[in-house]
């Protein structure tokens, strides 16, 4: 098990690209909408952790385990994200393991993916990409020029990992990709700005973003099919609310569908015939590939991914400053059917420890 890879030590931390958003209002923990549990606070049966903190991503992999992403707070509750790590555990919530420990590191993991075949899970941290095996064993940084680099999507053939270079001169901008043992690294061809972003405004001299169209490619996520990537045509410090479809064999993007606010992590099914995405109001939407029959599937969540049947979303139930303690069912992981039935909470990391499996 590493605990401390000099990897991940070189660089800041930068700013968590989807958890500084505005808090508009206090969310309740139980309340009125059908999406949210009328028994988030059951704890009968519960399994109990070493660590007391949130989970912040949570991908699916072999075997019913989940990858997830775990930041301890303090007794004041402030987040401990360099003491954060990737752990794995049954879709129960039990028996979770230690894959890998940021300890004492400045730079957080904000995402992961598993790999097809089960046996990497890819990550960001501190701008650059990394895989470390699924027992934890070993830890390959894949990416090391100084270009910032989020959101890690491995191709159905397991030979590429997809990703978003947000930031910086405006020509590197936009849709990469990285071989999976990190020997190769291409810029997928970009259409003209207009095609990769609607309605998005143009960055000038002194923006952080860099001159030139003020867009981004926002959490591509490869189809199944193998010729897709799914992305949010992001504009900086605003927001749009467009999920684009880029196709790598022709470079053509097509906008399917405009939702009423911001749209992040969109996510394949399984079988590429629909969409998974959550919105900047914390909604859980399902819209078919070719833009038909959007529906809402659950509130106040983030970070929503996939069964491998498709017949099951995994997600983080959306917190903040507020209500950080109110419930337990803030900052945990919950599992619905793909239909937004039968939610329940999985994690309860709050308030009792148990140990944890190096």
């Amino acid at each position: 098990m590493l605990k401390h890879p000099p990897a991940l030590c070189s660089k800041p931390n930068p700013i968590f690209p989807r958890a500084i958003l505005a808090c508009v209002a206090l969310l309740a923990a139980c309340g009125d909408d059908p999406f949210t549990s009328s028994d988030c606070g059951d704890t009968t049966g519960r399994p109990v952790f070493e660590l007391v903190g949130e989970f912040f991503y949570a991908d699916w992999g072999p075997d019913d385990r989940l990858a997830v992403v775990h930041v301890p707070v303090d007794s004041s509750g402030e987040y401990l994200h360099d003491q954060g790590g990737i752990f794995t555990m049954r879709t129960d919530g039990s028996d979770l393991r230690r894959v890998l420990l940021v300890e004492g590191a400045v730079a957080a993991v904000l995402s992961l993916d598993w790999s097809p075949d089960g046996k990497w899970i890819a990550f960001d941290s501190g701008g650059q990409l990394f895989k470390v095996s699924a027992d934890g064993d070993s830890l390959v940084q894949l990416t090391h020029d100084e270009r910032s680099k989020y959101s890690p999507s491995w191709s159905p053939d397991g030979r590429w990992i997809a990703y978003q270079v947000p930031y910086g001169e405006f020509k590197y901008r936009g849709l990469w990709a990285v071989s999976a043992d990190g020997s190769e690294q291409f810029q997928f061809t970009r259409p003209p700005p207009e095609q990769m972003c609607l309605e998005c405004g143009t960055g000038g001299p002194g923006s952080p973003y860099g001159e030139g169209p003020s867009w981004e490619v926002q959490d591509p996520a490869w189809s199944p099919r193998g010729k897709e990537v799914a992305y949010a045509a992001f504009e900086n410090r605003v927001g749009t609310a467009h999920l684009a479809i880029y196709d790598t064999t022709t470079a053509r993007v097509q906008f399917i569908h405009e939702a009423e606010s911001t749209i992040y992590a969109p996510r394949f099914s399984p079988d590429g015939s629909t969409i998974l995405f959550v919105t900047s109001s914390r909604d859980i939407w399902v819209v078919n590939r070719d833009g038909t029959a959007p529906r809402r599937i659950g509130a106040e969540g983030e970070n929503p991914n996939w069964s491998p049947d498709g017949r099951q979303v995994v997600y983080r139930r959306y917190t903040f400053e507020y209500c950080r303690y109110q419930d337990p069912g803030y900052g945990e992981l919950w599992m619905m059917n793909a239909d937004g039935s039968g939610q329940r909470q999985i994690t309860f990391s709050k308030d009792n420890r148990q140990e944890v499996t190096p």
